[in-house]
């Protein structure tokens, strides 16, 4: 039985009074003798001022407060810019180290190439991506409309 119930939470992770990343969810779940906060319909931003802010989205997530960890699955969507889109089933989150990965088949859309394959490292400090095995790429494809006769 849930220790408390939340509807449409926002919690932001702060670092030296800068906010790390920031969390909203439809509803949340939190277990007491666990520490496990379960989400629904989950946005989660990881602030960055210079290069922009890294937007996940998912059908749900699951917080782990023993170990610093986000579990995030369901539809997940990773936007940069509009331009640069990565979609997979599921994610893990360490705090400790600032690194989403999964052994899960990935999308991205990057600029104007595709890039496909399975097991992800986003490193969200570093702004390093890292495709791990069987990446099938198209890159710089031309935009519909944007070739002249």
């Amino acid at each position: 039985m849930p220790g408390l119930i939340l509807k449409n939470i926002r919690y932001t992770k702060t670092s030296h009074g800068r906010a790390v990343w920031t969390l909203t969810a439809a509803q949340a779940e939190h277990e007491q003798d666990t520490g496990i906060t379960s989400a629904r319909n989950i946005k989660l931003i990881f602030h960055d001022k210079t290069r922009g802010d890294i937007v996940l989205t998912a059908d749900q997530g699951r917080v782990f407060s023993s170990n610093d960890t986000i579990m995030i699955s369901g539809h997940v969507r990773i936007e940069n810019k509009p331009e640069n889109i990565l979609v997979t089933d599921k994610l893990y989150y360490d705090e400790k180290t600032g690194i989403l990965s999964t052994d899960s088949p990935v999308q991205a859309r990057l600029d104007n190439s595709t890039i496909k394959g399975r097991g992800l490292l986003i490193d969200t400090r570093q702004r390093i991506l890292e495709i791990m095995s069987g990446v099938n790429a198209t890159l710089d494809q031309q935009q519909p409309g944007s070739v002249k006769p």
